[in-house]
């Protein structure tokens, strides 16, 4: 390698290493899950439902596609969104009066076994072994998905709608497991979801092109190229400040304060 290629590596990682910062962690994270219609909420467990969730998965997408052509390579015409299989795992860790199973095990009991003035009173009905469904919107709630970065300020953030506990996995007990935490798998099922992303990327480049193109669109020279020219331009520019918009940047450079609230019972930064 020439004397010329190793200092242009080595200032390609110098850059790198400037431009990155101490890079988001999979261990900072807080999850809540609410269900107005069933009075669930953050509070409804002690310390906190979610607080001693130690596992979550943040859902992918992807755009289902078909192919077709008329001559020539195929083109793929996507038609649907899907969301992994609109299902999302979490593992708790338990504590002695396993509250946090208890909410989830009662949340589910509700879809197969509503209980109320407007279902049987018939007891052989509304069971695991008799099921009889409840109205969807009766249990179906919201999970949000919090990553922090390490001053434990909300980053990107994940909303799933319409999500309730579809399944729970079995339990292993073993006498030879006298040191160990039980934890406790379950599955979530949600409709969509939304992602946020508190902390954007640095847009100091893009307010800095969006000033240079207004500059050219404000010269009066540009109307050389006729309207063709100025309506390319205008679109580019279009595009820019839409970008800006998505990545939740002022015209003027800065950025709102948007931090949701999730600071932790008993106050103080969460710990994990």
């Amino acid at each position: 390698m020439t004397e010329y290629k190793r200092e242009a590596n080595k200032l390609r990682i110098d850059k790198l290493k400037y431009n990155f910062d101490q890079g988001a962690r999979p261990n900072r994270y807080y999850v809540q899950f609410e269900c107005p219609a069933l009075g669930i909420t953050d509070s409804t467990v002690p310390g906190g439902f979610g607080v001693r969730c130690i596992n979550a998965t943040l859902p992918g997408r992807q755009l289902e596609a078909t192919d077709s052509s008329t001559y020539g390579p195929l083109i793929k015409h996507p038609f649907n969104v899907s969301n992994d299989g609109q299902e999302v795992q979490f593992t708790f860790a338990c504590d002695s009066g396993f509250a946090d199973r208890f909410v989830i095990e009662a949340w589910q009991s509700t879809i197969y076994a509503p209980q109320g003035d407007n279902f049987d009173a018939d007891e052989s009905l509304g069971s695991s072994a008799h099921p009889m469904f409840n109205y969807y919107k009766s249990y179906v709630g919201t999970v949000t998905i919090y990553t922090l970065t390490q001053s434990g300020r909300p980053s990107l953030v994940y909303t799933l709608h319409e999500a309730f506990p579809i399944s729970f996995a079995p339990q292993q007990l073993a006498y030879e497991s006298s040191n160990q935490i039980m934890t406790f798998e379950c599955t979530f099922a949600f409709r969509t979801f939304d992602t946020f992303y508190d902390n954007p990327p640095n847009s100091t480049l893009l307010n800095r092109g969006s000033r240079f193109i207004n500059a050219l669109l404000g010269l009066k020279n540009l109307r050389k190229g006729g309207n063709k020219a100025n309506d390319r331009l205008q679109k580019f520019a279009d595009r820019l400040s839409k970008l800006s918009g998505i990545l939740g940047v002022e015209s003027g450079g800065g950025q709102p304060d948007t931090t949701p609230d999730i600071t932790p019972r008993g106050g103080g930064s969460p710990s994990f």
